[in-house]
């Protein structure tokens, strides 16, 4: 099994931030228009085989040059206190399969001193001790992945057979080893029109969990380089189902906003006016920066070289010329959403 294991030396740090602080930080973030989410992928190594994912066919699975290339956990430090100098965010910790790092609870402890770490998993690597270390470490949230309630559906999409079951073993061990009732458990559901049908067996059985769900659309962006999405349809009246769930369902967590896109999405072909490199941007496993995690072959700088201006500069420049509608990402519907009256309100209130 692949294990990336960067070592460390010591260096300085930005003093950490209360709960509190970093909370007012956000809210100031997002008022003065600076990106308030931003996807971390801290290594693109995954023991899956998605079969709506190349990520497992990346470079760092068979190279160990490349591996030594991804970013240590020092410079993930570094970068991390970089990022705090234009604010807190939330930071969404992926991959890849981010626990194929050793380091990733003091990855998680790096980035939680002046943001709100939060993780994507597929679950395979889950133990009850490693769930524990993460919650210690400060994370905020943590997501794992599981698309079906049906075990030979789900396996079949991973590409590895007791996927389902390794899945429903790390929500249970999430659920029972977190350490405040802030610290939230999420399923996230990779969404089409074969498993629509699953999602009220999968919001029940994250309700038993006290976790709550989340839909992904579909999108072949993550198959190749495209900059054109071929979007599974999922039927004219999905959203309205949807919409029903979230009415019976208090953990639905995906937003009314974002559902009522998602029709939008399809009808239309894409989703105009993306905020990418304002409200969100992405950092891959070699520190390059992007507006967005499709746009890794176009990076606008790297975080071992980039000051904070700089920084900011190139993502509104990049966001000023940003004509792409080709998702409808968690990472950009959901912060999108805030940035309507009727998306805020919904947060506020819950």
């Amino acid at each position: 099994m692949l294990l990336c294991d960067n070592q460390s030396t010591a260096v300085v740090l930005m003093p950490e931030l209360s709960p509190a602080r970093k909370k007012l930080r956000l809210v100031k973030a997002y008022v003065s228009r600076k990106p308030i989410w931003c996807s971390w992928q801290v290594t693109y190594a995954c023991n899956y085989r998605c079969v709506f994912c190349d990520y497992w066919k990346e470079e760092v699975n068979y190279s160990a040059e490349a591996r030594a290339r991804e970013a240590s956990l020092d410079e993930i430090r570094s970068a991390s206190d970089k990022l705090g100098e234009i604010g807190s965010m939330i930071v969404s910790i992926g991959g890849g399969e981010p626990l194929l790092r050793r380091d990733l609870s003091e990855i998680g402890a790096a980035i939680a001193r002046q943001h709100f770490p939060v993780l994507t998993t597929n679950g395979s690597l889950v133990t009850e001790q490693r769930a524990r270390e993460l919650w210690e470490a400060g994370l905020w949230g943590v997501s794992v992945s599981l698309d079906s309630s049906k075990d030979a559906d789900h396996d079949s999409n991973r590409g590895v057979p007791g996927s389902a079951e390794r899945a429903r073993y790390a929500l249970q061990v999430f659920s029972a080893t977190r350490q405040h009732s802030c610290q939230r458990v999420n399923l996230i559901c990779v969404l089409t029109e074969r498993n629509l049908g699953e999602m009220e067996p999968l919001l029940r059985l994250a309700s038993a969990h006290d976790a709550t769900l989340t839909v992904q659309p579909y999108s072949s962006l993550k198959r190749a380089a495209q900059r054109t999405t071929t979007a599974v349809p999922i039927g004219e009246d999905a959203t309205a189902q949807l919409l029903r769930l979230k009415r019976r369902y208090s953990n639905f967590l995906s937003s009314r906003f974002f559902l009522t896109n998602l029709d939008i999405f399809h009808r239309q072909h894409g989703v105009s006016d993306c905020r990418a490199g304002q409200a969100f941007f992405n950092i891959d496993n070699f520190l390059n920066v992007q507006k967005c995690v499709e746009f890794r072959a176009e990076p606008i700088g790297n975080l071992r070289e980039l000051s904070p201006k700089d920084l900011l500069h190139r993502l509104r420049a990049e966001r000023n010329r940003n004509a792409c509608k080709a998702c409808w990402y968690n990472c950009r519907g959901e912060v999108e959403a805030l940035y309507t009256r009727g998306g805020l309100l919904e947060r506020l209130i819950g």
